[in-house]
């Protein structure tokens, strides 16, 4: 799985970039959820050396906070944390 989610993340920049030109396509919400996800879990570290490739690296997921409460939703705290089943 860890290997699929780095090519993946390497996968990403070129799309970002063969195709951030296109009106079309860039101007859906589907092309931004695409570049937030990368800049959200990848980061782009420059070249080493005259010849080398960038490298793409995982970002690593937050951890949840266990002493966090849960959101509250019009001022009542979500269903699960009431014991009731999630939608």
């Amino acid at each position: 799985m860890a290997r699929r989610n780095q090519q993946t993340a390497e996968d990403l920049p070129f799309l970002i970039e063969r195709f951030a030109d296109h009106e079309k396509l860039n101007g859906r919400s589907t092309w931004h959820a695409l570049v937030r996800i990368f800049q959200d879990h990848g980061e782009l570290k420059p070249a080493q050396g005259s010849q080398g490739k960038p490298v793409v690296v995982l970002k690593e997921p937050p951890m949840p906070s266990a002493a966090s409460p849960p959101e509250k939703r019009n001022g009542n705290p979500p269903e699960e944390a009431r014991g009731g089943r999630s939608r």
